[in-house]
């Protein structure tokens, strides 16, 4: 059971790391200027939720 939260706490994370990246591709196609920032929040967001997806897999395993 505890695994099943964890696997579906790593995706939600997952998901919103992705839409991130989806609106930063947006913002840089719509203005140049913020989407280099965009990106580096993006990419940031997506490691760090991948990281807490990892770390509460590792936890619970």
């Amino acid at each position: 059971m505890e695994n099943l939260i964890g696997f579906l706490l790593s995706a939600i994370a997952l998901a919103l790391g992705g839409m991130l990246v989806m609106m930063s591709a947006l913002v840089k196609k719509h203005d140049s200027r913020y989407g280099k920032i965009g990106d580096m929040i993006g990419w940031f967001v997506v490691g760090v939720a991948v990281l807490i997806g990892i770390l509460i897999f590792v936890q619970i395993s």
